[in-house]
This record gives C-alpha cells, structure tokens and sequence, in this order.
C-alpha cells in the first residue's frame, strides 16, 4: 500500500515553486515598471536582449486583444483553478509533471493578477535574437516571468508525456507450457 501521507507532502510542497514564479513575475514587473519610462528599452545586450514597458490586453504576443478583458481574467482564473485541481486531485502525475503543472500555476497566477488589478498584463522582456531566417523570429512578443514560467511547464509536461510514451511496456508473463 503506497505511503498517501508522503504522496500528499509532495503534492504541497508541488505549490512551491508556484508560489515562487508568482513572486518572482511581480517583484519583477514591479521593478520594470517603476525603473522603465514608456517607450524606452534598456539594453542588456544591445539589440537582442532589453526590457521594455508593455501592456498585454490580450494573451501571448496580443493575440486575443479585441477579447473583453472580464472574458480573459476568468479563463484565466478557470485555467488556474483546473491546474491547481488537478495537482491536488491527479495520482498519475509524477515528480516532473507536478513542477511542469506548478510553474504553470504560477505563471497564470503573476499574469491573474495583472489582470485583475489593471486589465491587462505587465510585459518587459524583450527579445530579438537577430536570426536571418526566419524573419518572423527576429522580433519576439516582449513577455514576462510568468510567461516564460508557462512555456517552461508546458514544454516539461510535454517532455514527461514524451518520456512516458517511450517506455517499454512491461514483458508478459510467460505462456504455460504443456497445458
């Protein structure tokens, strides 16, 4: 019989590095913002790494903008509230999944805010790799902590679903001879 008082410590102590993402997202934004003035970039490395003032109505890279912000903040908070259930409620997710599905959490939780305190979301890093094909690439969507906490769990999930699939299933047990 498994151990479900120590699978359930693991389960909150998966909240973790939520809570962290979170933190890190607004401490961050909050420091962009007050440093930055509107339209001005400071340059890390001069055209390819900066922080920018921007506000997000919409999602990824202002997609979504013309959305009504009440519609977003609540597929938001739905979204997060279904990660957070499922990290709760899920037996069949690993050690790996649950930081993947955390650091979404925390994602969505820095960006909920946002949303809920101003409408939009605060965006600051600024990316352009200066790649000569594609173009497309040149000029990413400048983004935030959360963000890229979000991508960062997705691509863990998905490299746990890949992983898994992988796996050889279990050899079957022999046939009985001379039956």
């Amino acid at each position: 019989m498994p151990d479900r008082r120590g699978e359930g410590l693991t389960r909150l102590l998966a909240f973790l590095p939520a809570a962290a993402v979170a933190a890190a997202d607004l401490l961050t934004k909050a420091v962009a913002f007050d440093r930055l003035g509107d339209r001005e970039t400071l340059w890390l490395f001069p055209e390819w790494l900066g922080f920018t003032r921007a506000l997000n109505p919409g999602v990824t890279g202002g997609m979504l903008s013309w959305a009504p912000p009440l519609a977003l903040t609540l597929v938001t908070a739905v979204a997060a509230a279904g990660v957070a259930g499922y990290m709760i409620l899920s037996r069949a997710t690993g050690r790996a999944g649950l930081l993947g599905l955390s650091l979404i959490l925390g994602g969505a939780a820095g960006n909920l805010y946002d949303r809920i305190r101003i409408g939009s979301v605060r965006d600051f890093i600024d990316v352009r790799p200066g790649l000569p094909w594609p173009s497309w690439l040149n000029r990413w969507p400048t983004f935030n902590v959360a963000d890229a906490a979000i991508v960062s769990g997705v691509l863990l999930l998905l490299l746990c679903s890949f992983l898994s699939s992988r796996k050889k299933p279990e050899a079957a047990a022999p046939a009985t001879a001379g039956r």
